[in-house]
């Protein structure tokens, strides 16, 4: 159903963005009718980022998504990402910054790891406060390529943890902090465990947060990663 009813929202939401940027670029737009055409755009673009996350887990869940395997650098991906969010740190005066940074070869899909690395990072940058800093790291390991994103946010309490990868879920804290549904983190979660990889994350608050990706090499079996990955677990 989740599918579906996601699918079927795609076409009106993009219709309802459409219009309401053709709208803005109209001269002669009185400025109250502009303010609410600004503000139809911008939420409808936020809904249509929903529905898009909400079909990922829907066609995860139904394993009905095909996850295409070619040969990339993590590393590329990563560096792009920074590039991307460095304005919207800026504005939130926070300090978003590339630490240790190796060449981290693996195999998968490009457009679903762009997605992990940008969700991890856009959701580290959502809960720091101005002054704060976002650190991302690249290491190379004998088998496997880890990106750390190490935040100086608001930090997530020990008994929350286990549910940060829950679809929706959010902490009193994360609700004062930022809105949204949260669905960003269990879709990483996903995107990670697809690649036979896995996503962890620890906190303490008030002092960071730092999750983890790991995500074999590209130089190695997969079959033997994926049993070295159930004896790290």
């Amino acid at each position: 159903f989740m599918a579906d009813a996601s699918h079927e929202l795609r076409t009106p939401v993009t219709v309802v963005r459409t219009e309401a940027e053709v709208a803005l670029g109209r001269e002669g737009l009185a400025p109250d009718d502009r303010r609410s055409f600004e503000v139809i755009a911008s939420e409808s673009a936020r809904l249509g980022a929903v529905v898009e996350d909400l079909l990922i887990l829907a066609r995860a869940e139904g394993a009905e998504l095909v996850v295409d395997r070619n040969a990339l650098f993590l590393d590329d991906t990563v560096s792009d990402a920074v590039s991307a969010f460095g304005t919207v740190a800026a504005q939130r005066g926070v300090a978003l910054a590339l630490g240790e940074f190796d060449e981290a070869p693996v195999m998968g899909s490009e457009l679903l790891l762009r997605r992990l690395v940008f969700a991890i990072i856009d959701n580290a940058i959502k809960y720091t406060p101005a002054g704060g800093s976002v650190t991302v790291s690249v290491r190379a390991e004998v088998n496997w390529v880890v990106l750390d994103v190490i935040d100086t946010g608001i930090g997530i309490a020990e008994h929350a943890l286990p549910r940060v990868f829950d679809r929706f879920y959010r902490s009193a804290r994360a609700r004062s902090t930022a809105a949204g549904p949260r669905l960003g983190l269990p879709i990483a979660r996903w995107i990670a465990e697809a690649h036979v990889g896995e996503l962890t994350l620890a906190s303490v608050i008030e002092v960071e947060t730092a999750p983890t990706v790991r995500l074999p090499r590209h130089e190695q079996d997969v079959r033997v990663l994926s049993c070295s990955l159930g004896r790290l677990r």
